[in-house]
């Protein structure tokens, strides 16, 4: 599902994320200090970004015609944090959601962790296991 938004007479559309838009959002929160089991509406995701809410747009949302991987996330969110609408940031962040299943990928993201690091124990406890 595709939407669309109007911005000082540009036109924006936000797709569901890819990879790289991924890894640019993961950067974006990787810091923080809110659980990410805990993104599952609109208000969270925007009380966990606070100031950095008009980067998270710069990254959801694309100019049409133009590539996500070709924007410049850092010029969009400046161009973002004085011509949108706290209305329209809360839309945008609204439509993320029906857009992208967060919740589900960052629990998958959090089980593949866990799962490499129990690898990684494993493999030490093996390394450092005495022989006789």
């Amino acid at each position: 599902m595709d939407f669309t938004y109007e911005i000082s007479g540009k036109k924006y559309i936000q797709k569901p994320l890819v990879i790289g838009q991924f890894r640019q959002l993961f950067n974006l929160i990787k810091n923080t200090s809110i659980p990410y089991s805990s993104i599952d509406n609109a208000s969270s995701l925007i009380a966990l970004f606070g100031d950095n809410i008009h980067t998270l747009i710069a990254i959801v949302i694309t100019e049409e015609g133009v590539k996500p991987k070709d924007k410049n996330v850092e010029t969009l969110a400046e161009e973002l944090e004085f011509e949108l609408s706290p209305e329209d940031s809360f839309k945008v962040v609204e439509d993320f959601f029906d857009c992208n299943d967060l919740p589900y990928l960052l629990k998958k993201i959090g089980d593949l962790v866990g799962k490499v690091t129990e690898k990684i124990k494993t493999e030490e406890t093996k390394g450092t296991g005495s022989s006789n």
